[in-house]
């Protein structure tokens, strides 16, 4: 009892500054152990073959696809799991996308498609897509599929074992990125970064955990059919531009089993070609990643630009500590992410300023109502 009334006592005598030393010594810490987790965590390198056979609905939403679409179509015909349908969403395009949909329903006619209606009022364009998918499906699950995306041969098989062994309602996953010109090397690793060192992803796992810390990437989002007919939650977040994040956090609110994986070899994307196209993309739900709010993701930015030179004035033990911690958390992204610690941790201290630029471009937009995304504005 005396030593807990001394341990209150000297923490009532601590200042301002010491909370925030420890505060900062704390962020970086999280942000290690974080990735450490993160970076152990890989449950599809061994699975079972052949242990299931459920149908699949693999559902595609397709707006000017015609470069991107030929390729996840192939992928998917030379999956080695074969029990599956392929509906294709032709969301009012206006390029040879419903041209191709239709070459390809004549080579397999799993492969079928819904020419897409007028977008609707108070609807987001790829959450009224998906929805209108689902509305066709006749699948045991649902894997919605971005048309950017390449999956192994593999990929389906694994995502059926995994779903099912592990009795999810959603299972969801981060590709590993393509990154070709400066701009994206520049901005896509950042989320990444971000991601794996926020989020620790086996704790998906727990239906009571936090919903605020839950992730899924819309990029690839696997269904239990059931659960998702009894919910509808493309529908439900008919207007949320982060839709997955919304719909991760709906799930865990509702005690649903979710799993969200990171940088699989069997799924990969380029998302953006461009260091503009990779902004204005990134700042649509930059703020949903941080937290959910521009005050948590303001203090992420500052912390993250400054928090070193801090501790290096006025707690140098804590500092060296949490230089080191910084230094392993961006080499197990970077492994987890197959790339290069070098490269990565050389160019942290540039990325900085791009997440500066990236959170002042979503502030402008949600300022200006004006967040257009292929040709739609995302603001209500």
């Amino acid at each position: 009892m005396f030593e807990l009334t001394e341990i209150i006592e000297k923490i009532k005598q601590l200042s301002l500054l010491d909370y925030l030393t420890f505060f900062v010594f704390a962020f970086f810490i999280m942000r290690f152990l974080v990735s450490f987790v993160n970076f152990i965590y890989n449950p599809l390198k061994s699975y079972v073959k052949g242990a299931y056979n459920y149908k699949i609905s693999v559902l595609i939403p397709a707006r000017n696809e015609e470069k991107n679409l030929p390729k996840i179509l192939d992928d998917l015909l030379n999956q080695t799991y074969q029990n599956f349908e392929i509906i294709v969403y032709d969301d009012n395009s206006i390029d040879e996308t419903r041209n191709i949909i239709k070459k390809y329903n004549t080579i397999d006619s799993r492969i079928k498609y819904k020419i897409g209606e007028e977008l609707p009022e108070k609807w987001l364009g790829k959450n009224y897509a998906c929805y209108n998918l689902a509305t066709e499906a006749t699948g045991d699950y649902y894997v919605f599929i971005d048309a950017d995306v390449r999956l192994e041969t593999q990929m389906l098989e694994k995502s059926v074992w995994f779903a099912v062994s592990k009795k999810l309602a959603l299972f969801s996953v981060y590709p590993q990125q393509i990154t070709l010109t400066k701009g994206e090397i520049l901005t896509v690793p950042l989320m990444n970064f971000i991601l794996l060192t926020l989020l620790a992803l086996p704790s998906l796992a727990f239906r009571w955990f936090f919903k605020s810390l839950s992730a899924a990437n819309g990029q690839f989002m696997f269904f239990e059919a059931q659960t998702y007919r009894k919910f509808q939650p493309h529908k439900l977040m008919k207007l949320q531009k982060a839709e997955d994040i919304s719909i991760a956090r709906f799930y865990k609110k509702k005690r649903q089993r979710i799993r969200c994986l990171a940088n699989l070899s069997d799924i990969k994307c380029r998302m953006y070609e461009s260091y503009k196209e990779a902004t204005d993309g990134f700042s649509k739900n930059i703020v949903n990643i941080l937290g959910g709010n521009y005050v948590f993701a303001s203090i992420f930015l500052i912390v993250s630009a400054f928090g070193l030179i801090f501790l290096f004035f006025n707690n140098i033990v804590l500092f060296l500590i949490s230089l080191f911690a910084n230094i392993l958390s961006h080499f197990f992204v970077s492994r987890i992410s197959k790339r290069s610690f070098f490269y990565d941790i050389f160019l942290s201290f540039v990325r900085i300023p791009v997440l500066a630029n990236i959170l002042i471009i979503s502030i402008i937009k949600r300022i200006k109502k004006d967040n257009k995304w292929k040709g739609r504005n995302i603001y209500s």
